[in-house]
């Protein structure tokens, strides 16, 4: 065994285990959300929201894979980028 494989394991359950965390933080948060907007005497805080959409981008930075999808490199990049046109001239 490399050890790499030896990682792999760890971090498949640790990645899991973010998953389901920032899913139950997610969950929770808007279900209390909702509860407070429809309970009049309960003022909902300003910064509620904020902390949800925070929440959200990290459960998408996590289910986001972090290799790049197979292509034939330049061609890939064209099709992403979408400009087909000239690439940026050289850093000097």
């Amino acid at each position: 065994m490399s050890a790499s494989n030896n990682r792999e394991g760890p971090m498949e359950w640790l990645s899991f285990i973010i998953v389901v965390t920032l899913a139950l933080y997610l969950l929770i948060g808007l279900v209390a959300w909702v509860w407070m907007l429809f309970r009049p005497d309960i003022e909902t805080p300003a910064a509620f929201g904020t902390v949800l959409a925070a929440i959200i981008g990290a459960f998408a930075g996590v289910l986001t894979p972090l290799r790049m999808p197979s292509g034939t490199g330049r061609e890939a990049g064209e099709a992403r980028s979408g400009s087909g046109g000239a690439e940026p001239p050289p850093r000097r």
